[in-house]
């Protein structure tokens, strides 16, 4: 969410709403690995079995950035 984003991102990172996921699809480089990350990780899971089903090499950031040292609080 945007609000999550601004609250706390990991640094480089972008923002692309679970809403906005498959519309965003033609932006994203397939051959990239992609780590994605929400406050909890449940969203994050979401998009990223969108982004496999659709042949991007996708990721979980596990218990989200809430769990992560990686964004700043």
């Amino acid at each position: 969410m945007p609000t999550e984003y601004q609250n706390r991102h990991i640094k480089g990172s972008v923002n692309i709403p679970l809403y906005f996921v498959r519309r965003q699809l033609s932006k994203l480089k397939p051959g990239v690995p992609y780590v994605v990350a929400c406050d909890t990780g449940t969203r994050s899971a979401a998009a990223t079995y969108i982004l496999r089903q659709q042949g991007f090499e996708a990721y979980v950031l596990k218990g989200g950035l809430q769990a992560s040292p990686l964004g700043p609080p």
